[in-house]
Order: structure tokens, then sequence, then C-alpha cells
């Protein structure tokens, strides 16, 4: 088994050198993985996120066929043939989305942890009539033993 070196964005799938060329066509896009994790590095460093092509410039645009945030510089270059739209309008559902899954999560969170609670109590119930029955077990073990 070889090492992902790609990532086809539009099966999410990371694959290798050899499978990416057999993977790849004009109805997939694939990115390498140094610069998806490059392209998260600069949006988790700073709070300004810049491009990892031109350091310099903001990512302002969101290029819609390779699924990756873009400089102006870059949509006149390299992904100018590509479309693209402005990243804050790209942004603001991705947001609520993502705000919802934070809501889902803190939900389940809450339940999880009265769930666990239940089963500590539960557990030291069992525990405490354990201790009962092996008392009751003993004790009548003693009336055997006495009776004899």
């Amino acid at each position: 088994k070889k090492d992902a070196s790609v990532r086809c964005v539009d099966c999410k799938k990371n694959l290798c050198e050899e499978h990416s060329e057999l993977h790849n066509s004009p109805s997939h896009n694939i990115s390498k993985i140094h610069d998806v994790q490059e392209t998260l590095i600069s949006l988790r460093s700073t709070g300004t996120k810049y491009c990892t092509t031109h350091p310099a410039n903001i990512l302002e645009k969101y290029c819609t066929n390779c699924n990756k945030s873009i400089c102006i510089a870059c949509s006149r270059q390299e992904h100018k043939h590509h479309r693209s739209k402005d990243l804050s309008v790209v942004m603001k559902p991705m947001n609520d989305q993502l705000a919802s899954l934070i809501n889902n999560v803190k939900t389940r969170q809450k339940d999880l942890d009265k769930s666990l609670f239940l089963v500590d109590l539960m557990e030291t119930r069992i525990q405490e009539s354990l201790i009962v029955e092996k008392d009751k077990i003993e004790s009548e073990i003693e009336k055997i033993k006495d009776d004899f």
C-alpha cells in the first residue's frame, strides 16, 4: 500500500500517485495533498486568510471547479478558465451548516453525559446490591456451618 499524495475533490478520496493517474479525468478535480494542507495551515494560523501561491494576497474568491479558496491573482492565472464566486458568498452557508453541526454535537454531548451519569448510577446500585447479596450469602453459609 502506497501513501496518498493527492486527493480527488469530487470523490473526497485520498489517492496514491499511481491511482490518481487512473482516476484523473475531466469530471474529477485532483489536488495535491500538500497543497490542501498548506491551504488549511494558512486558514488556521492567521485571522486573515492568505494565498499559499501568492502569500501577499488575501483569499477572496472560491474556485468552484477545484473547491479551493483562491486570491484574485490565482483567479486571473491558473484558475482563469474556472468558475469562481466571492469567498464570503460561499462561506455563509458553510458557516451556517457548521453552526448547526456544532449545536447538534453539543446536544448529543449533553445526552451522552446524561446517559453516562445514569450508567454510573446503575453501576453504583449494582455494586451496592452485590455487597448486600454477598453479605446474605455469607450469613447463610455461617448459619449452615453452625447447624453442623
